[in-house]
C-alpha cells in the first residue's frame, strides 16, 4: 500500500470506445488532503503535450460539499488528443463524478 506524495506514480485504468481498456501511468502533481488532488503527465517535451487533472472538494456548509474536477491540456498535440479522445475523456469524468456522488450519498444517507 503506497502513500501518496508529489511525484508518486498513479495507474489510471481508462476505457476508450474505439481502443478498449488500457492502463496509463501519471504522477501526483498536487496534494492537499483532504481537499485537493491532481495528477498529470508529459509526453516527450512539455511543448508536445502536458496534461493535469485536478480534483477539489470544498465545504459549503456542515451538510454539503462541492466537488470540482477538470483536465488541462497544453502543447502542440492538444488538438489531436482532444479530437481523438475528447469524448472518452468527458465520459470518464462524468462516470467518476457520478460514482463518487453515489458513494458519498450512500455513506452519508440519513438513517
Amino acid at each position: 500500500d503506497r502513500q501518496l506524495r508529489i511525484g508518486t506514480p498513479v495507474d489510471l485504468h481508462v476505457r476508450f470506445a474505439r481502443w478498449g481498456e488500457r492502463v496509463q501511468q501519471e504522477r501526483v502533481a498536487k496534494l492537499e488532503p483532504p481537499f485537493r488532488l491532481a495528477w498529470g503527465m508529459t509526453m516527450g517535451a512539455p511543448c508536445l503535450l502536458t496534461a493535469l487533472r485536478e480534483q477539489r472538494l470544498e465545504v459549503v456548509d456542515p451538510q454539503v460539499c462541492r466537488y470540482q474536477t477538470w483536465d488541462a491540456f497544453s502543447g502542440v498535440l492538444t488538438p489531436i488528443v482532444v479530437g481523438l479522445f475528447g469524448r472518452d475523456i468527458r465520459a470518464g469524468f462524468n462516470a467518476v463524478a457520478q460514482a463518487l456522488k453515489q458513494e458519498v450519498e450512500c455513506r452519508h444517507a440519513p438513517v
